[in-house]
């Protein structure tokens, strides 16, 4: 009996052994899972992290190869005159004096030496008594004889704003469509 009791004794103890080593090992997995479930969403937003700076290192190589591109761009467009327009009072134009713009406007192009293809006021906005009419005009001329038509143009005190313009080559230079903004009294 006393040996039983000793097996008994034993088998107790070889049983708590076995249940301690078995929570010890459930308490050791638990905490790994736990730590990896605290560790993995940094660890992924940092490899997220480190992917964007290689992708960003690569567009800013990728530039580096252009630089000395842009760096001759911008020294040609540096070399680029500016179209300085001058800026002046705008004050409307007497509505009886309106059809004065074709003659005013056909005189500047002849004096910046352009031809008038054509040009004309739109009658009816002059006639519905509305604050602004629109002319129209065409001209053909020198690609350098455009600038100072067109900013003599835009210096008339009448003129609000330029609408429209289009340039399009022609043999022996340009040809301008200018659609302007005129203030009419009303």
């Amino acid at each position: 009996m006393i040996r039983k009791m000793r097996l008994k004794f034993f088998a107790s103890r070889d049983d708590r052994a076995a249940k301690l080593s078995i929570k010890c090992l459930v308490i050791v997995v638990l905490f790994l899972l736990g730590l990896g479930g605290l560790v993995y969403p940094v660890y992924s937003r940092v490899q997220g992290l480190e992917n964007t700076i290689a992708g960003i290192s690569s567009k800013i190589a990728e530039q580096d190869v252009y630089l000395p591109f842009y760096a001759k761009l911008q020294s040609i467009q540096s070399n680029v005159p500016v179209l300085d327009l001058p800026l002046s009072k705008k004050v409307p134009l007497e509505r009886h004096k309106a059809f004065g713009i074709v003659e005013e406007v056909e005189r500047i192009a002849h004096q910046s030496d352009m031809e008038t293809l054509d040009i004309s006021v739109d009658q009816d906005a002059l006639r519905a008594g509305q604050g602004t009419t629109v002319l129209t005009g065409v001209f053909s001329g020198k690609a350098g004889a455009f600038h100072d038509f067109y900013v003599a143009v835009n210096a008339l005190p009448y003129v609000k704003e330029t609408s429209k313009l289009e340039l399009r080559a022609v043999p022996g230079g340009v040809e301008v469509f200018l659609k302007l903004a005129v203030l009419i009294h009303k």
